[in-house]
């Protein structure tokens, strides 16, 4: 069991059950006037959207949110009030899990800075050292202030009038998991929160959502909610729970990030230090790791491409990347299977997969790659003086396999190739086969170039 945990801890998905209903990523460009969004994987569905927000997580709109005014089944459409720029294809966004018309939490009071002549007075001691202390502080106000007029709205979230009950609200001893739920509590049972609100009134609920996530990082054993993680060049940094992490993540040169639990990233990971995941590590956007030790002991998924520049990278469970998988230099270790959707290059680095290994297309120039597993690719191009080891079967479903300068190519099972095998196009190359060998397309061989295999058999997909 990892340290600091409990049976008992809550996951991070416990967490946020109640705070996000959908999380996906665009697949078409939205409308130019800014008011929709696409994706695709929501055809179909039922309508669970209308009147909820929609928080956009990446782009020239980035953190803007709007309430869903309509939803589209056949072509997955949201729309909504105008953003501030048009929604492009591949862009992440969350829809939050709280309805506009009748929610407790609509609307929030506006006048934040009501309150903030209050706390601001508080003294910074005695009863104010929990986060319960400072709640009763703040009900006692509170309590007396009408919920009408100017109180009707959130108002800036980003004021300074924020900036003081943060501060008070800061207790590290206190799990976020029960400071939510206290918070919440205290606001639904004061007379800052009306029946019905307005849209104007469900839309600053996002903001008021970000401002939680962000500012209730602190806290023992439930999980950790950021907005977003950069650890400077040669800090530390080690947290002892499950993370979200609504952003990016940027580990600095010689830093260290530690997370001793699971961690999701909305945003893209891009590692120059150490960075260690006990648990699964989901990122859904880009991962480069730029040198430095990666290491994750559990599963492994992007949403975009994966790029190793250099540095040592080690996951102990299933890899699972959206786009490319490209190595320039350094090693990738992964001890279960991989699949890389949008193709794979490895250009001077060391590739190792004890799993199976499914990708569409697969490059080598002057890299080692080894596979433990089976491998299905599109086509295979070993070229240069690089070197493939497959110690299971080998299968190019839609391309050729083509091996050229130098390059080697040894499977100890069987290769099924449905076009074309060439084999020393270029000064020379080699090829080895175990098993039988079986192509759809000819099988040619340059000058100076070696195929050895059990047996043939001529391939009829």
């Amino acid at each position: 069991m990892i340290p600091g945990r409990t049976a008992s801890h809550l996951s991070i998905q416990e967490l946020l059950g109640s705070l996000i209903a959908y999380e996906g990523i665009t697949t078409t460009d939205g409308d130019p006037g800014d008011i929709t969004l696409v994706d695709s994987a929501l055809i179909g569905s039922n309508d669970f959207i209308t009147g909820k927000s929609v928080i956009i997580l990446d782009g020239n709109a980035v953190r803007e949110d709007k309430i869903a005014s309509n939803f589209d089944a056949l072509t997955g459409t949201i729309t909504f009030p105008a953003m501030s720029s048009q929604i492009l294809s591949g862009t992440p966004f969350i829809i939050l899990n709280v309805a506009n018309a009748g929610s407790s939490l609509v609307p929030i009071a506006s006048d934040i800075s009501s309150i903030k002549v209050v706390t601001d007075a508080l003294p910074d001691g005695g009863s104010l050292t929990t986060l319960q202390g400072v709640v009763d502080g703040i009900k006692a106000v509170t309590d007396a202030i009408p919920d009408a007029g100017a109180l009707s709205s959130l108002g800036d979230a980003s004021g300074d009038s924020l900036t003081n009950i943060v501060a008070k609200l800061g207790d590290d001893t206190v799990p976020v998991k029960d400071r939510l739920n206290t918070l919440y509590a205290e606001v639904e049972s004061t007379s800052l929160v009306t029946g019905a609100g307005s849209n104007a009134d469900s839309t600053r609920l996002g903001a008021l959502v970000r401002w939680i996530a962000d500012n209730m990082g602190g806290g023992g054993g439930t999980g950790k909610i950021y907005m977003g993680i950069t650890v400077a060049p040669g800090d530390t940094l080690t947290i002892g729970n499950d993370v979200l992490c609504i952003g990016d993540i940027n580990v600095g040169a010689g830093s260290t990030l530690t997370i001793e639990g699971d961690c999701h990233a909305t945003g893209s990971l891009d590692n120059s230090g150490n960075f260690t995941v006990y648990g699964d590590c989901r990122i859904s956007g880009q991962v480069t790791i730029e040198d430095g030790i990666s290491f994750v002991w559990g599963n492994c998924s992007t949403g975009s491409d994966f790029n190793v520049v250099l540095g040592v990278v080690t996951i102990e469970g299933d890899c699972k990347i959206a786009q490319v998988l490209r190595l320039t230099a350094g090693s990738l270790v992964i001890n279960g299977e991989c699949s890389a959707c949008g193709g794979t290059v490895v250009v001077s680095a060391t590739l190792i997969i004890s799993g199976d290994f499914f990708t569409v297309n697969f490059t080598n120039n002057t890299g080692v790659t080894s596979f433990y597993g089976n491998c299905f690719m599109g086509s295979l191009n070993q070229a240069d003086i690089g070197v493939i080891v497959i110690n299971g079967n080998l299968e190019c479903l839609s391309g050729g396999l083509n091996i050229t300068d130098g390059g080697s190519l040894t499977v100890n099972g069987s290769c099924r190739v449905i076009a074309d095998v060439v084999v020393g196009a270029g000064v020379s190359g080699s090829m080895t086969v175990n098993g039988y060998l079986a192509a759809v397309g000819a099988i040619t061989k340059g000058v100076g170039a070696t195929i050895n295999y059990n047996k043939y058999i001529e391939y009829a997909p």
